[in-house]
């Protein structure tokens, strides 16, 4: 030990410079790491922007194509409702034309189940009419299909309960599918009320004509004994 104290004393600058090579080795290698280590901070950092980026532009492409999706569910949905609207128009106002409606097929379930898939994909402010619209639609259905139980040799009698439902669903229907077609309208598009202006100018050709004319001759019913009792509607226009 104390022959190793000698030498350290006899070689003091030996050790000094020695040690002051490790100093600078030690510092070299601390600038390399953290060289290295910004480098690796860097590319984190820009690895972090890309994906920020990427997971920007998938959010703003899923987001346009949700509008478009849902524009497009609008348009469908206001020419659905303005069909509709026409059939409905096209039906006697007070009271039904019970031997037509026994061949009705302008409408049923598939239209009605339709338009609530439109308004589930468009969402917003047609809820309340579509709601209304369906409650309209499966009475008016409801109708035609007890119509259609009857024999065709037997005249379906009307209650007053009916004569009144009938009425009220038509006003009902009427009313909503003008509001879900104008909410719905897209730009450029006539809205519901402007487009009666040409359905009614042209009520004796066309579609149009031929839905009129086949709900128009309610005076020829004929009445016998034979009276059908509907089950009360609760919840349903009466």
């Amino acid at each position: 030990m104390q022959a190793l104290v000698t030498w350290l004393n006899n070689n003091t600058n030996a050790v000094q410079a020695l040690g002051s090579v490790v100093v600078v080795f030690v510092s070299i290698g601390s600038l390399v790491v953290t060289i290295v280590l910004a480098r690796l901070t860097g590319k984190y950092v820009a690895l972090t922007n890309t994906i920020a980026a990427a997971t920007k532009a998938q959010a703003e492409f899923n987001s346009a194509l949700q509008r478009e999706a849902k524009q497009a569910a609008a348009e469908s949905l206001y020419h659905h409702a303005r069909r509709l609207k026409g059939v409905v128009n096209a039906l006697p106002k007070d009271r039904p034309a019970v031997n037509q409606l026994r061949h009705f097929n302008l409408f049923g379930e598939g239209d009605v189940a339709e338009l609530q898939r439109l308004t589930q994909l468009v969402g917003g402010e047609v809820y309340r009419q579509t709601t209304l619209a369906l409650t309209g639609l499966h009475w008016l259905l409801g109708l035609i299909d007890r119509i259609k139980a009857t024999s065709d040799l037997t005249e379906y009698v009307l209650s007053p309960q009916e004569e009144r439902g009938y009425e009220s669903s038509i006003k009902l229907l009427t009313h909503e599918l003008t509001i879900i077609a104008d909410t719905c309208r897209p730009i450029g598009l006539p809205s519901a009320t402007e487009g009666e202006a040409g359905v009614k100018s042209n009520e004796s050709s066309g579609w149009t004509g031929q839905f009129s004319s086949l709900f128009s001759a309610t005076t020829r019913q004929r009445p016998v004994g034979s009276h059908n009792t509907p089950e009360a509607l609760s919840g349903k226009p009466e």
